[in-house]
């Protein structure tokens, strides 16, 4: 970690076994990590098109890893995690939608409401 920092450490009797072992080698790591950083630097900047291109095709490479219900539940276990700790507006609030309270019981099950 110190090959990112910018600032020079000084290390003394109280430093880590870790970075008292390796602290001939941060000026070697700094070094690589500022060429590293240079040649992205130096590289041509991506058109609005290949940028675009590129995430149409990542988008395309995981469009069936996200799972709609599992990330459902997940919010689900959130709400009932925090729900009573939130002020009155916000309980009234999200008591207001119906569709919302109802799949939120739903996905409850047992009839468990959390609103």
């Amino acid at each position: 970690m110190d090959a990112f920092s910018l600032t020079e450490q000084q290390l003394g009797k109280e430093a880590p076994t870790n970075k008292l072992l390796y602290a001939k080698d941060i000026p070697t790591y700094k070094e690589e990590v500022k060429s590293y950083y240079k040649a992205i630097r130096d590289l041509p900047p991506l058109s609005s098109s290949e940028m675009e291109e590129f995430l149409t095709q990542e988008s395309k490479k995981h469009e069936n890893e996200f799972n709609e219900e599992v990330a459902l539940t997940e919010i689900y276990k959130y709400i009932v995690k925090y729900f009573d700790e939130g002020p009155g507006e916000r309980r009234e609030a999200l008591g207001k939608g119906g569709k919302r309270r109802d799949y939120i019981a739903q996905m409850g099950g047992k009839g468990r409401i959390c609103l």
